[in-house]
């Protein structure tokens, strides 16, 4: 005797294809978005970490400029020279921007590959985290003379 049996419960293996298909295309959309937000932060970070470098580089020289008795440019280098007749020249190599005073060497910041220092009563200081120049961000410095 056979018995039909009417409301099988259970699911067939073309449904259980189709779930799984379902389910792999949406994990690889979901996938692919989180996978592009985090290449988008990290590119962000650096951006923001080479922009924060280039603008405490910038503060440092130019606190420096308006410390100094005179600023000229030589050579691509920045030559300060301060009340107290010591000098100290600023200079990029190696990707690193260099303050050298004396015999001492210090490194103000690194990534640094580009510095253009140009001018003589508008200092004009460009710096880049690439190694194209002239580039943005930059400042101008306008020194002032003193009475003759």
């Amino acid at each position: 005797m056979k018995i039909l049996v009417k409301n099988m419960r259970g699911i067939t293996l073309v449904e259980l294809l189709a779930v799984t298909a379902i389910t792999s295309i949406v994990a690889i959309l979901v996938f692919s978005l989180i996978q592009s937000s985090i290449k988008q932060q990290v590119q962000q970070t650096q951006e923001t970490g080479d922009l924060n470098d280039i603008t405490y580089a910038l503060k440092v020289v130019t606190k420096d400029i308006r410390r100094s008795t005179s600023a000229k440019v030589k050579e691509g280098t920045l030559e300060l020279t301060f009340p107290n007749a010591s000098k100290s020249v600023y200079s990029s190599e190696n990707g690193k921007l260099n303050k050298t005073t004396g015999d001492k060497i210090e490194i103000i910041t690194d990534g640094i590959w580009c510095a253009n220092f140009s001018g003589e009563d508008v200092i004009s200081i460009k710096l880049s985290n690439t190694s194209v120049c002239p580039v943005e961000p930059s400042t101008e410095i306008h020194l002032r003379k003193g009475g003759s």
